[in-house]
C-alpha cells in the first residue's frame, strides 16, 4: 500500500458513513488500485428482512475487483446489536489478529484502502481492542461524518477531542444532511463551531440524497466539487 489508509468515522447509525465511504472510493480509483474496507458489520438479518444490500456488498460492487466480498466485509454478524454481543450470539470470537491479517492481505494487493468505521471509537470490536485501538495501529488518517444538529455536534466535539489525544491525524470532517435540515443558521453555526473548537477543517457539506447509496460517482462528485486544493491532494499519486 503506497498510501495511508483513510478511516472514515462517525458514532451513530445512519450518519451516512458508507455515503462517504462509497464517494472517497469513486474519487480514490481515477487514481489509484483501490478497495474499502468493513472490517466488521451488525444486522445481517435486517438487511435479508428489507431485502437491501449490506454495507459491504454496496463497497465490494462499487469497488469493482476480483477478489471475494469476504475480503471487504469479513464479518457479517446476523442482529444488530454491539459486535461483540451479536459476535458471541453467533458463536464467533472477534479476534484482533484476524482483523489485522485481514489488513494486511488488503495491504499487499491495493494502493489505497478506505476503511469504513462502526459505532464509535472506544465500542470494543475485538475481544480485545477498541475500534480506537485498532485504528492507532492501522496508522489511517481520519474523516469524520456527523449529522445536523446539537447532539451531533457536542458528539463530534467529543469524538475528534478523543483522536487528537491518541495524536491520529484528521484529514476533516464532513457535515452529511441525510435528514434534509433546511435551517441554514443552524448548519452555518455547526460548521463554523467545529472549525474553531477543534481546528480542523470541514471539508464538505453533502446534501439530502434519496438514491445516494446506489449512485456512487454522484457522491464522489459532490466531493470532489467541495474539497480544496489542499484536501484533492490525497487523491494524487505518490511516486
Amino acid at each position: 500500500m503506497k498510501n495511508s489508509p483513510i478511516y472514515v468515522g462517525g458514532s451513530s447509525k445512519g450518519v451516512g458513513k458508507t455515503f462517504v465511504a462509497l464517494g472517497l472510493l469513486h474519487l480514490l480509483r481515477k487514481k489509484f488500485h483501490t478497495v474499502a474496507w468493513k472490517p466488521v458489520d451488525v444486522g445481517h438479518l435486517a438487511y435479508n428482512a428489507a431485502d437491501v444490500l449490506s454495507d459491504g456488498q454496496r463497497l465490494h460492487r462499487a469497488a469493482e475487483i476480483e477478489e471475494h466480498p469476504n475480503l471487504v466485509n469479513p464479518f457479517l454478524l446476523n442482529e444488530d446489536f454491539p459486535p461483540i454481543l451479536a459476535a458471541r450470539r453467533d458463536g464467533i470470537a472477534l479476534k484482533s489478529d484476524t482483523l489485522q491479517d485481514y489488513f494486511k492481505s488488503l495491504s499487499a494487493r491495493f494502493e489505497q484502502i478506505v476503511i469504513e468505521g462502526g459505532r464509535g471509537l472506544l465500542l470494543p470490536l475485538t475481544e480485545s481492542q477498541t475500534e480506537l485501538g485498532l485504528l492507532s495501529s492501522w496508522k489511517a488518517k481520519v474523516i469524520w461524518v456527523t449529522n445536523i444538529g446539537e447532539h451531533e455536534l457536542a458528539d463530534t466535539l467529543l469524538q475528534i477531542q478523543t483522536l487528537k489525544k491518541e495524536q491520529i491525524e484528521i484529514t476533516g470532517i464532513i457535515l452529511s444532511n441525510r435528514e434534509n435540515n433546511k435551517n441554514a443558521e443552524l448548519i452555518y453555526y455547526q460548521w463554523l463551531t467545529l472549525e474553531e473548537k477543534l481546528s480542523v477543517t470541514v471539508l464538505a457539506l453533502l446534501p439530502f440524497l434519496e438514491s445516494g447509496l446506489e449512485k456512487p460517482d454522484a457522491i464522489g462528485n459532490l466531493l470532489e466539487k467541495q474539497f480544496d486544493k489542499k484536501h484533492l491532494g490525497l487523491f494524487e499519486r505518490i511516486a
